[in-house]
């Protein structure tokens, strides 16, 4: 509110005239990216805002490798409500994303922040065992590695029937036995992909 006075036949009035006060940050909710991976090197960025007397910006931060930098949001509704960039120079790896926005107060939200890795690289498959080689033990081991986490899984009939492997702690080195192998000639396919769904089933052992 605020105060003011007049003179008037050297009577004094007081007006009291009310107005919003309002210190409370808005509140900000993030559409886009919501996956820890991605694969793409374009990338959305979208946030809704809602605040009691109205939005006047937003933008957004990008922290990679420890270089921050800053990008405008477009709004692109009429009650400044929904805010939208696209960024098509994303580079691999982990990125920070930060949102900040302020209201016509100049009431600040910076909270709001989300963590995402590009990953647009096929894993690299290796197949440790079993070799190219004759086994006269009917119980095989499998063991394939990975050089990023992932999962794995095995065929010994070019994909008709596949079996999962389990994961080691590393979440990059998958094993598994199998006991019922009849006598005869196999080749084993190694079917993998990495968290960011990049698949590689281009290995196998004859």
């Amino acid at each position: 509110f605020y105060i003011y006075t007049s003179n008037n036949d050297s009577n004094y009035r007081v007006y009291i005239n009310e107005k919003n006060i309002d210190s409370s940050q808005p509140n900000v909710s993030i559409n886009s990216p919501t996956s820890p991976y991605l694969t793409n090197s374009s990338v959305l960025f979208n946030i809704t805002t809602s605040d009691n007397i109205g939005i006047s910006t937003c933008y957004y931060s990008l922290e990679t490798d420890l270089v921050i930098a800053n990008y405008t949001l477009f709004n692109i509704s009429t009650s400044h409500h929904d805010w939208i960039s696209v960024n098509n120079s994303m580079t691999e790896g982990l990125h920070t994303v930060r949102f900040y926005c302020s209201d016509t107060n100049n009431n600040i939200n910076d909270s709001e922040k989300f963590e995402f890795i590009i990953d647009s690289k096929k894993p690299v498959v290796k197949i440790d065992f079993p070799a190219n080689q004759t086994y006269i033990n009917k119980g095989i081991n499998f063991n394939f590695s990975l050089n990023e986490e992932g999962n794995c899984e095995y065929s010994l009939n070019g994909g008709l029937t596949n079996v999962t492997l389990t994961i080691n702690s590393s979440s990059s080195g998958f094993n598994g036995v199998n006991n019922s192998i009849s006598d005869g000639s196999y080749r084993l396919h190694a079917f993998c992909s990495d968290n960011a769904g990049n698949t590689n089933f281009s290995e196998f052992v004859d």
